[in-house]
This record gives structure tokens, sequence and C-alpha cells, in this order.
């Protein structure tokens, strides 16, 4: 399994983005699932759910250096049995992506697509809009979806709208930086650094360390 990126790895923090190419049965044999874990696979109808479910859970074993038994909170959010590690997972078209952390993380991996322009209305602010440049705008559409995104899986509220709720401060665009993001949300206010990649394949968004200012 060729990892395409590692971005960060060290004994408390680590991301990785992998290209998967592999067939169903070339990925059943990376890994022995629990027996739960089976049952839970054979549940899935479609081939490709199926590889994106095994992919995420061998990045992540790759990452831990042992077998991610992953349960799900009441609203879907992912996390580690033994609690180890905080973990966050995301996928789009032949990429899964992982961060692991003993801090709270969270990541989101997209591929730009055109699609985007049709609901950007939904979840861009006037504020956002004011700095986007023309000629790139697919790549700022993306990455600010891919931000929101990673926020709403950070503060886990079901309740949030991405248009309201959720700030991308103004940035140039780099095939990798950060930038600052804030939630406004139950009357007070949160801002977190977010890092990004933005390359020819896709783009990924990660809050990593914690960095929240109140």
């Amino acid at each position: 399994m060729p990892i395409e990126r590692i971005i960060d790895s060290s004994d408390q923090h680590k991301v990785a983005v992998w290209r998967v190419t592999e067939s169903l049965d070339e990925l059943l044999q990376l890994i022995s699932l629990s027996s739960q874990d089976n049952k839970k696979i054979n549940s899935f109808r479609l081939e490709k759910r199926k590889r994106e479910w095994l992919a995420c859970r061998i990045l992540l074993h790759h990452l831990i250096g042992k077998y991610p038994q992953i349960e799900y909170n009441k609203s879907g959010k992912p996390f580690l049995a033994d609690q180890s590690y905080h973990i966050s997972l995301s996928h789009t078209d032949g990429y899964v992506a992982a961060s692991v952390s003993v801090q709270p993380t969270a990541l989101d991996i997209e591929l730009c697509s055109p699609r985007i322009n049709k609901v950007a209305q939904r979840y861009m602010h006037d504020r956002e809009w004011a700095f986007v440049e023309d000629e790139q705008s697919l790549s700022y559409l993306t990455l600010i979806w891919s931000a929101k995104e990673t926020l709403f899986k950070y503060f886990d509220e079901s309740m949030v709208v991405f248009k309201d709720h959720f700030r991308i401060a103004p940035f140039q665009l780099n095939s990798e930086g950060h930038f600052q993001a804030s939630c406004f949300y139950y009357n007070e206010t949160v801002n977190l650094r977010l890092d990004y990649l933005h390359l020819p394949q896709f783009v990924l968004v990660y809050h990593l360390y914690n960095t929240a200012v109140s």
C-alpha cells in the first residue's frame, strides 16, 4: 500500500493520504478483520463502499501500529474503542486520508470538481466571496468547503449552518499553507488554525494541533 503523502508523523500526531488502487480482494489481504468488522463489511451492498471502508481502516492500522477497533458516537463521529488517540477519517474518489493525534483532530479530503459551483451559495459567506480570485475560484471554493467540513467534524454540532456559523479568514492560495477559521456558535467565537494541501490530485484540510483560541 504505497502512501501517497505523509504530512506529519510523530508519536503524538500523524496525518497521511493513501491513493487506493487495490481491488477489494487485495485490500482484504492487507488486514485481518475482527468478526464484528467482517460482519459489518458484508452488510454493505456496493463494492465501492466496501473498498473505502476497508481502506480507511488499513491506513489507520498503518498509522497507529495496531488493529483499529472503531466505534461511533450518536452523531456518527468515529473514535477508537480504546481511546488511545483521537482520529479523523475522510475519503474521496480513489483517496483516503486519516489523522491521528493525542489532541482532538479533524480532516477532510476532496477532489476539485465544477459541481462545487452549484452548492457554493449554500456555504459561502459574503466575506469569503470577497477574497476568492476568479481565475482560481474552483480551488478556493473547494478548499473553503473542505475547511468547513473539517470544522463540522471537529466541533461535532449537528445544528450548525456552514454559511452562518463557520468563517474562513482571507488567504493566498499556495500548494500548501494554513489559514484561520472561526466558529460562531452558542454566543461565543472559537478560532482554529487549519492547515491545507492544494495539489493537482486533491485538496486536504486538517486540524492537528490544539491551537484553538476562545
